[in-house]
């Protein structure tokens, strides 16, 4: 287990050293590219198309009320379930 942390410690600290240089460089270079002269800008517009949105009046039917559900019987219990306690 020490042989694996000493290869990721020394490893790791030298991806981030490269990721931050690259990105020190990235940054002093593209301050030439903020020019406008050199960049193109491209302008997008947008046409708004009409559009036909065609609705439907018809409504469906109610259903029919519903009627009331039959009574039920009580189920019997046999005596020996009934006189016993609650678990």
């Amino acid at each position: 287990m020490f042989a694996r942390i000493a290869f990721a410690l020394p490893l790791g600290a030298a991806v981030t050293a490269c990721l931050l240089f690259v990105m020190h460089l990235m940054i002093e270079t593209g301050h030439s590219t903020s020019d406008t002269t050199l960049a193109r800008v491209v302008d997008f517009v947008r046409i708004e198309r009409a559009e036909v949105v065609q609705t439907s009046e018809k409504r469906p039917d109610r259903p029919d009320p519903l009627e009331a559900a039959p009574d039920m019987p009580q189920p019997e219990l046999a005596e020996s379930f009934a006189s016993s306690p609650a678990p």
